[in-house]
C-alpha cells in the first residue's frame, strides 16, 4: 500500500523581508539612544534636581559616550600625525567612559530650593555607594564632586554645577594609569618647573 505524498509546507518569507528592512533602524534608534541617554547615576541626580518646583527646564546638551566610541577614538589617533596628539592619545588612553548633561532654567520660570534638592541628590548617590569629595555651597553656585572606585586602576567621577539658570552635569570613569601619565604629559608643558 503506496503512503500518499505529504504535501510541501510553503516558506513565508515576508517576516524575514520585514525583519531586514526593520532592524537597522531598530539598531540605528538603539544607539542614538545610547549616546544621548545620561548614565544612570547622573539621572538620579537630574531626576532630584530638575523637578517642575525649580523651575521650567530645557536641555542643551545630553550626551553618553561608551567604551566602544572611545576605543575608536584611540585607533583613529594612532593614525594622525601631529605635535599635540601626543596629549590627544594620552587623553583618550585615560577615558573609558564619559557622560554629559547641561540644562538651562527658563527665564521668569519658578524657582525652587535648589540647595535642599541637591541634598536629596547628594543623599540618593551616597546610598549607592559614591563617596563626596567636594562640595562648594554659596550665593553663586553649588558645587558636588562624588568619587567612587570601579576596580584597582579605574575610578568614577560624578559631578554636579548649579547655578540660578544653569546646571551641568558630568560623569567620567578614568584609568589611574594612564591618567597620570596624560598629568605627566601636561606638567611638562608648563612654563616652569613642578616637584613631585
Amino acid at each position: 500500500m503506496a503512503t500518499p505524498p505529504v504535501p510541501s509546507r510553503r516558506r513565508r518569507l515576508w517576516p524575514w523581508i520585514v525583519a531586514a528592512v526593520v532592524a537597522p533602524w531598530l539598531c540605528l534608534g538603539a544607539a542614538v539612544w545610547s549616546y544621548v541617554t545620561p548614565m544612570r547615576d547622573l539621572v538620579v541626580v537630574r531626576d532630584h534636581v530638575l523637578l517642575p518646583a525649580t523651575g521650567t527646564w530645557q536641555t542643551r546638551v545630553q550626551l553618553d559616550i561608551g567604551g566602544g566610541t572611545l576605543g575608536m577614538a584611540r585607533l583613529a589617533a594612532r593614525f594622525v600625525q601631529n605635535d599635540e596628539m601626543d596629549k590627544v592619545r594620552a587623553a583618550l588612553a585615560s577615558v573609558r567612559r564619559v557622560s554629559v548633561g547641561v540644562y538651562e532654567r527658563v527665564k521668569d520660570s519658578a524657582t525652587g530650593d535648589v540647595t535642599t534638592l541637591l541634598g536629596h541628590a547628594e543623599a540618593a548617590l551616597l546610598k549607592r555607594g559614591w563617596s563626596r569629595m567636594v562640595k562648594v555651597v554659596d550665593d553663586e553656585s553649588t558645587v558636588l564632586v562624588f568619587h567612587t572606585e570601579n576596580g584597582s586602576t579605574v575610578s568614577d567621577f560624578c559631578g554636579a554645577v548649579v547655578q540660578d539658570r544653569e546646571c551641568v552635569l558630568v560623569y567620567a570613569r578614568v584609568s589611574a594609569d594612564e591618567l597620570s601619565q596624560l598629568v605627566a604629559l601636561a606638567r611638562d608643558q608648563l612654563p616652569f618647573k613642578t616637584h613631585g
